[in-house]
C-alpha cells in the first residue's frame, strides 16, 4: 500500500513539473543553462578548425610538401627547450597511446591530431602559461590541454624514469669523481640541495603541513646534481615547513645509505696521503655534519680552511646553479603549482 503511494507521489510531482516547463516555454521565460553537455540547453562546440592547427604546427616546425620549415633547428629548440630529434622521440612514443591517436566523436567528425596535444602540453610546461593560452595556435580547448599536460607528465615519469631519474653507473661515477678531483675535491660525486616550490591549489585537509612561515603552502624539492646540471636525485614530498635536514631524514637517499646500498665501497681515492672509500656530496650549511655529506667551515681562519671553503663552495654551487638553469629553460617551475592532487611522490 505505502509502495503504491509513494509511486503515486512521484509521478505526480513530475507530471507537475512538465506541466510548469511547459508553461514557462510559451510564455518564453525559459533561462538556458551557461554549460552543458549534449543535453537541451547546452552550448555547442567551437568550431576550432583542427586540421589549421595541425597544418600551422607541421608548417612551422617540420615543412609541408616539400617546403623547409619557417623556423630552423636552433629556433625549434629555443622555443620548445629540446632538440627536434628529442621531440620526435616523445611523439613517436605518445601517438599511438589511447588518448593521445586521434579518434573519432559520436557525430562522426574527427578529433585533434596526437602532435597538436604533445605541443600544446609542451607549451605550458616551457613557459608556464595557463591552460587557455595555447589554444588560438594549437586550436584546442582549456580542458584538453590541461589533460594532456596531466596525461604526458604520468607518460615521462611511467616511461622514462628508470632510464633517467637513476643512481649514476659506476663508470659515471669514475667520470664524475675524475672531473671534482679536478676540481680540487676529490671523492665528491655531486652537490646537494633544497628548495621550495608553492602548492597553489593544496588541499585543505594537509594544507596545514604544507604551510610554510610566509603564510603559504610549499613543498620541498631535494635533488643532487653534478656539474652539467645533470639530476641524479629527485625527492618531492615533504611539507613547506621543512628545514633542510628534516627533509634529508625523510629522504630516500638516507634510507638507502643506512640500508648500506649507496655510496658504493668499492671505488676509492686518496685524500690527504689517505686511501677512503666512502663518497660524499657537497652542501651548504643547512646541512648535518655526516660523513657523507661535506659543508664548508663556518670560520676558516687557517690558509687550509679557506682554501678548502673556496673549492667547497664552487663545488656546491652546482644544485644553486641547477635551480636558476631549469626555471630559465622551462618557466612552469617559476608558477605556482596547479594541480589539485599529487598521485605520488618522485624520488630515486
Amino acid at each position: 500500500m505505502y509502495d503504491d503511494l509513494d509511486v503515486c507521489v512521484v509521478l505526480g510531482y513530475r507530471a507537475g513539473l512538465r506541466i510548469r516547463r511547459a508553461l514557462l516555454t510559451v510564455r518564453r521565460r525559459v533561462e538556458k543553462l551557461p554549460f552543458g553537455g549534449s543535453g537541451s540547453g547546452g552550448r555547442p562546440n567551437r568550431d576550432r578548425n583542427l586540421d589549421l592547427g595541425a597544418h600551422s604546427i607541421m608548417r612551422d616546425y617540420f615543412g609541408v610538401g616539400g617546403e623547409p620549415p619557417v623556423y630552423s633547428e636552433q629556433e625549434f629548440e629555443k622555443r620548445n627547450r629540446m632538440p627536434r630529434a628529442v621531440f620526435k622521440r616523445i611523439y613517436t612514443a605518445v601517438r599511438n597511446e589511447p588518448w593521445w591517436r586521434r579518434s573519432i566523436y559520436t557525430t562522426g567528425r574527427l578529433q585533434s591530431y596526437p602532435m597538436q596535444k604533445l605541443l600544446a602540453a609542451l607549451r605550458v610546461f616551457r613557459y608556464g602559461n595557463p591552460y587557455d593560452h595555447p589554444d588560438e595556435y594549437c586550436r584546442l580547448s582549456p580542458s584538453t590541454i590541461a589533460e594532456a599536460t596531466r596525461r604526458l607528465t604520468n607518460f615521462i615519469f611511467d616511461t622514462w624514469q628508470a632510464t633517467y631519474l637513476r643512481r649514476p653507473t659506476e663508470d659515471i661515477l669514475k667520470h664524475n669523481l675524475t672531473r671534482n678531483a679536478a676540481r680540487g675535491m676529490p671523492g665528491c660525486i655531486g652537490s646537494i640541495d633544497c628548495t621550495h616550490w608553492q602548492w597553489f591549489k593544496c588541499l585543505k585537509a594537509v594544507a596545514g603541513q604544507y604551510h610554510d612561515r610566509k603564510g603559504k603552502r610549499f613543498a620541498v624539492v631535494e635533488s643532487i646534481c653534478d656539474e652539467v646540471t645533470y639530476i641524479w636525485h629527485f625527492f618531492i614530498w615533504a611539507p613547506g615547513s621543512c628545514n633542510d635536514m628534516n627533509v634529508l631524514a625523510c629522504s630516500p637517499l638516507m634510507v638507502d645509505v643506512n640500508a648500506g646500498v649507496w655510496p658504493p665501497r668499492n671505488i676509492n681515492y686518496r685524500l690527504n696521503s689517505r686511501t677512503r672509500r666512502l663518497l660524499y656530496y657537497t652542501a651548504d650549511q643547512g646541512y648535518p655534519r655526516y660523513a657523507l655529506i661535506e659543508v664548508a667551515h663556518p670560520n676558516p681562519v687557517t690558509p687550509k680552511r679557506r682554501m678548502y671553503s673556496r673549492l667547497q663552495q664552487a663545488v656546491r654551487k652546482d644544485a644553486k646553479r641547477l635551480y636558476a638553469v631549469k626555471p630559465s629553460r622551462f618557466n612552469i617551475i617559476l608558477r605556482p603549482a596547479r594541480f589539485t592532487t599529487v598521485f605520488r611522490k618522485i624520488n630515486t
